[in-house]
């Protein structure tokens, strides 16, 4: 019988057959769209990949691409196949043409838009903004660490900062003043004698002083709330005080100017580990306490950042804290109006939800009354969201405006300051829109809390906003820490100055902006409870907890009220490697510029490149579409290597 040549082999039919129907397999996967492989697979989830959005009035943008997530594991993008209802139609409106789904801005306010497809929903945060006022300058400080947690305006247009600034590894009170142009009039390091000292506010006087309140933490002894007088024309130290400490633990929060030349000082108290409460010292003019008296409920209670105002008669506006019930995690605001004269209470108004509510600072209102800024998490879907609160002289609630950033994305409210026409405030704070970065948000709203417009500045990074004054030009200063401006991944204290605004003649430009619908039910119900508190950010990115000035702070690591690390001062602000300021959001970085470049080769450690058929053949399980269709042909035609 003829023998085979050396080096051949018999074809195996059978291995022949599962190598084509392998091939046809792959065939069918390449040409059969993903939405046929679903059909009759239930969606079991529709989300917005970016659950907010900002957009100018008059103009449109693209919506965020609308994912629908099926039982058998397969994703598709929907955007263009769901339907939308917008909760107010007045102020934006969704517009499908040619596969692409955009929403158009048609009168300043912020809402929500609902997604609906396949039996699911999915919910987009939208702000619709008139055109910010001009940013003229925004600069951040070269020392890092260093922060600004307030800022304070001068009768004749120039303003007042105060932060922290590590100084070989001790931290320093940074006070200083500008002007209009971001000009340094005169600046101060401040430190009492082994403590790291850590201003928390600062206000200006009727007579012209400036006041500073913080607190000083030796290691020998308690933490005590630390008072500061400054002359205004260049910073000389007209006075000091000590209040608290001892055997309690103080944490100065406020201080506020009174028209005999006196002033209220605000701190938490802490008696143990487990009882604290709001204290009140009452000191004329040479600094000597008047009065001084503790306000607790039955549970802990605590005033966070400012949380002081003094109505138009005189009275003392006091917002703060406590927890819901003894044992329990979950905090309520309160607003207490005070008498100057004694410090008793005139009434005590409480709110919150089923959730967290933490009041930062609140500003008197031109009826007597007072709006109270903070963050809470009584909202679905329950992560931190800005409020505004607004009470009547007799401590009733008249409104509630919330403002979200959607699923995993948070949005802080940390400071609030009114118009000096009467016409409405601002508030800031670090918010996640858009990208997901943390951005310094200015934010602007009418009278009755309805948004106008709303301004971001970096969030490149991580960069917070604590503090906002406006002059009696209508100038708007905001100060807060950020990570954007410089490249060595620092928090560096940070100023930006808005222009006066452009103020409309009437009937000119958009129309009002319609009520906010964030607000709660008119009926007083309960806003209803969580419905996935725990669901990770979208973009990997954890949102800060919520601040608790009961932790004491190391020196070096952690400023008042746990807001972050502490900020460096004393040098003069600088534009030097910063973008360009702009009202805009500056560009963040994509997946695109971290790819490699084109042409480039990564070979992991201890693993050789494979080529030519044998990688298609090594990689098919991972490729779709046409590249399936093309592994599957080459798999087809892999040689079969000679045997001997």
């Amino acid at each position: 019988m003829a023998q085979p040549p050396p080096g051949f082999r018999r074809r195996d039919a059978a291995s022949r057959f599962w190598r084509v129907l392998l091939a046809l397999f792959a065939f069918l996967w390449a040409v059969v769209p993903s939405a046929v492989r679903a059909e009759g697979s239930e969606v079991t989830s529709l989300v917005f990949l970016n659950p907010s959005l900002v957009v100018r009035t008059g103009e449109q943008a693209p919506l965020p691409d609308l994912v629908a997530k099926y039982a058998s594991g397969d994703t598709r993008t929907v955007t263009a196949e769901a339907e939308y209802e917008v909760a107010d139609p007045g102020v934006a409106r969704v517009e499908v043409s040619e596969g692409n789904a955009r929403l158009a801005g048609l009168s300043a306010g912020y809402t929500k838009l609902t997604a609906r497809y396949a039996g699911r929903e999915a919910v987009l945060f939208v702000y619709v903004s008139d055109p910010p006022p001009e940013v003229r300058w925004q600069k951040a400080f070269e020392v890092a660490p260093s922060e600004f947690l307030h800022v304070a305006a001068f009768p004749d247009g120039s303003f007042l900062a105060i932060g922290t600034v590590v100084l070989e590894g001790k931290v320093h009170a940074e006070i200083l003043r500008f002007s209009e142009g971001g000009e340094i009039l005169w600046k101060r390091d401040e430190r009492v004698a082994d403590a790291a000292t850590y201003p928390t506010h600062a206000a200006i006087g009727p007579d012209g002083r400036v006041y500073v309140v913080g607190y000083a933490d030796p290691k020998s002894e308690n933490p005590f709330t630390w008072v500061l007088a400054l002359r205004a024309e260049d910073g000389a130290v007209l006075g000091e005080r000590r209040l608290g400490g001892g055997e309690v633990v103080d944490y100065g929060r406020g201080v506020l100017p009174l028209a005999d030349g006196g002033f209220v000082v605000a701190a938490s108290r802490y008696t143990d580990a487990a009882e604290s409460s709001v204290h009140l010292w009452r000191l004329d003019a040479l600094g000597n306490v008047r009065w001084e008296k503790d306000y607790r409920g039955e549970t802990r209670t605590l005033i966070d950042r400012k949380g002081l105002a003094l109505a138009a008669n005189g009275d003392i506006f006091v917002a703060g804290k406590a927890l819901k019930a003894p044992g329990s995690n979950v905090w309520d605001g309160f607003l207490l109006r005070v008498r100057p004269e004694d410090g008793s209470v005139l009434w005590n108004a409480t709110f919150g939800g089923e959730k967290n509510d933490f009041p930062y600072d609140v500003v008197a209102t031109g009826d007597g009354g007072a709006l109270v800024v903070g963050t809470t998490t009584s909202y679905p879907p329950h992560n931190a969201a800005a409020f505004l609160r607004k009470f009547d002289a007799t401590g009733k609630e008249e409104w509630v405006r919330v403002f979200g950033a959607g699923a995993g994305r948070a949005f802080w409210g940390f400071d609030v300051a009114a118009f000096p026409d009467g016409s409405g405030y601002v508030f800031v704070g670090p918010a996640m829109l858009g990208s997901g970065n943390y951005a310094h948000t200015v934010v602007r709203v009418d009278e009755a809390g309805n948004l106008q417009w709303l301004a971001q500045l970096g969030g490149v990074r991580v960069d917070h906003t604590y503090g906002v004054a406006i002059n009696a030009a209508g100038a708007i200063a905001v100060a807060g820490r950020g990570t954007s401006f410089h490249e060595d991944n620092k928090h560096h204290a940070f100023l930006a100055l808005f222009a006066p605004e452009k103020r409309q003649s009437p009937g000119e430009g958009t129309s009002p902006p319609p009520p906010d619908p964030g607000a709660p039910p008119a009926n007083g119900q309960t806003p209803p409870s969580p419905s996935d508190p725990g669901a990770p950010p979208a973009n990997g990115q954890t949102p800060p907890p919520p601040p608790d000035p009961g932790a004491p702070p190391t020196d070096g690591v952690a400023p008042p009220a746990g807001e972050g690390t502490p900020a460096v001062g004393g040098e003069t602000p600088t534009n030097a490697g910063m973008p360009s300021a702009s009202a805009g959001r500056l560009s963040s970085e994509s997946d695109a510029d971290l790819a490699p470049a084109p042409g480039s080769k990564q070979i992991s450690a201890g693993v050789l490149p494979r080529t030519g058929a044998d990688a298609a053949f090594a990689f098919l399980p991972f490729l779709g579409g046409g590249s399936a269709l093309a592994g599957a042909f080459l798999l087809f035609l892999r040689p079969r290597r000679r045997t001997a």
